[in-house]
């Protein structure tokens, strides 16, 4: 699949010279597969998630392969990420109650 221009820029703006046609290819195995959806995104993605270093673009293109969801949760929701399971469970039931829902999920 061709790799979206602004994918192209990105790659760019974040790797010298030589280590861009790298990240390219590397990228450019990702959205071979129907599965694989999202593609522009997913790519911009795992660029802003690897911060310039090519072993993260590697490690998150294989990840995005698997399950491409949660390339975008981890760039997408950085803080909702990072909470636990107790936590999200908490801030759920604190939602459920400013609905005015009358159950709430175990703890």
């Amino acid at each position: 699949m061709q790799i979206p221009m602004s994918v192209l820029e990105r790659i760019q703006q974040d790797y010298p010279g030589e280590k861009q046609k790298e990240v390219e290819e590397l990228l450019a195995s990702y959205g071979t597969e129907s599965y694989q959806q999202e593609h522009e995104r997913v790519l911009l993605d795992i660029l802003k998630l690897a911060k310039g270093d090519i072993k993260q673009v590697k490690e998150l293109v294989e990840r995005a392969k698997k399950d491409y969801r949660d390339i975008i949760f981890w760039a997408e929701y950085p803080e909702e990420s990072k909470l636990d399971i107790a936590e999200k469970i908490a801030n759920f039931n604190k939602m459920l109650g400013k609905l005015g829902a009358n159950w709430q999920i175990p703890e």
